[in-house]
């Protein structure tokens, strides 16, 4: 299993980003059977996993069905 750890973003999705902020994008999508994702941050949001939602048919999604998600924070900085 794969593991996504000690990563840092200056803004969200410290281990995963999915999606994207330019409304012309296709939709994306996570799934997650396994695996860990442990120790990341990010300052603005999504630590360990983030998931853009914030355009009409382009938001991002996830679908997790196993692996860990620990360890994970949002800094506020």
């Amino acid at each position: 299993d794969a593991t996504i750890t000690n990563n840092k973003a200056a803004y969200a999705g410290g281990g995963i980003a999915v999606g994207a902020f330019n409304a012309g994008n296709s939709p994306s999508k996570l799934i997650m059977t396994g695996g860990k994702v442990n120790e990341n941050s990010a300052d603005c949001g999504g630590g360990g996993i983030f998931i853009q939602a914030g355009f009409t048919g382009k938001a991002g999604s996830a679908e997790i069905s196993g692996g860990q998600i620990i360890n994970n924070q949002m800094t506020g900085k």
